[in-house]
């Protein structure tokens, strides 16, 4: 066998669908969370700067309070 076959079948992945499976939902939970992160950072700037009524504050408030809840489950 030449040298160059032996680099490329040492290349090959050996990949287990079930690893991947559990790694692309891995990334997506975490996108997830920093996406969560971000809207409450957005949220707490709006709050501070006066721009929401109390009842948007509360509405919000509850909105990311079942968002994080469900993020953890």
């Amino acid at each position: 066998m030449t040298p160059r076959g032996n680099r490329a079948s040492s290349r090959r992945l050996n990949l287990d669908p079930e690893k991947v499976k559990n790694g692309l939902a891995e990334l997506v939970l975490t996108v997830v969370k920093l996406l969560h992160e971000l809207v409450e950072k957005q949220a707490i700037r709006r709050i501070d700067g006066g721009g929401l009524t109390d009842e948007e504050i509360e509405r919000l408030g509850y909105t990311l309070m079942r968002q994080s809840e469900e993020i953890a489950r």
